[in-house]
């Protein structure tokens, strides 16, 4: 079954594309508008909002177009303002006005000078998709396929960081503490000796006749001292 790459080279018609397929680039993203003008010189392509409700600028391009960049950094800086406006016109819980965008920019190909800027930037999150338009048989269908995703070296460290904190915590558990608990078995019995009543100690037969005739010959002798 061959595949067929389709060529796209309106932007227009990659725009329309993208919105009818916007979670070939991810999932659970929500289009919220596209072609906006936000300055004489700037176009924001596609405005989005995520499974995270985190609001998504994405620049897209039939080419490869370093401008691209700071013209999403336009548009974030844009998007940030209007947060609150958003927020209220898609009501609550739909947009997180406390996150900042984040930018996807989405084009056929790459120059390796705006993979270096993006993979250094630590301020904003930036992510890059590189797009085929394809067709088997009698369908056609977008596919995008990242090139740099912060987002996912982002929460393959998160990962990592609560693996390392479970593998803490379970060593911590198993390591004994300077006075160790005292058995729940020696724990019941000495709660048994402790609450256990006396014994009554009877004395010997033996010990309690010697001790009475000892009592009596001390008589004895005291009466016959009296009696001289």
């Amino acid at each position: 079954m061959p595949i067929e790459q389709i060529s796209v080279k309106d932007k227009q018609e990659l725009e329309k594309i993208v919105t009818e397929e916007i979670n070939a680039v991810e999932n659970g993203l929500t289009v919220l508008y596209n072609n906006i003008r936000i300055d004489p010189k700037t176009n924001l392509d596609i405005l989005c909002r995520d499974a995270d409700g985190r609001l998504v600028v994405m620049q897209i391009d039939t080419t490869e177009n370093d401008n691209m960049f700071f013209e999403g950094l336009r548009c974030l800086n844009y998007v940030d303002t209007v947060k609150p406006m958003l927020k209220a016109a898609y009501g609550k819980g739909e947009i997180d006005e406390t996150a900042s965008p984040r930018l996807i920019l989405l084009a056929s190909a790459f120059s390796s000078n705006l993979r270096n800027v993006v993979e250094n930037t630590n301020v904003i999150e930036v992510d890059l998709y590189q797009w085929d338009y394809l067709q088997i048989d009698d369908k056609k269908g977008l596919y995008a396929h990242p090139v740099f995703v912060k987002k996912a070296r982002v929460r393959a460290t998160t990962r990592e960081e609560e693996s390392k904190q479970t593998k803490r915590a379970v060593e911590k558990k198993a390591r004994p503490s300077s006075i160790p608990p005292m058995p729940e078995k020696e724990n019941e019995e000495l709660e048994a000796e402790l609450f256990e009543p006396a014994e009554t100690v009877i004395p010997p037969k033996e010990i309690t006749s010697t001790s009475t005739e000892q009592k009596k010959e001390e008589k004895e002798k005291r009466k016959s001292i009296f009696s001289l």
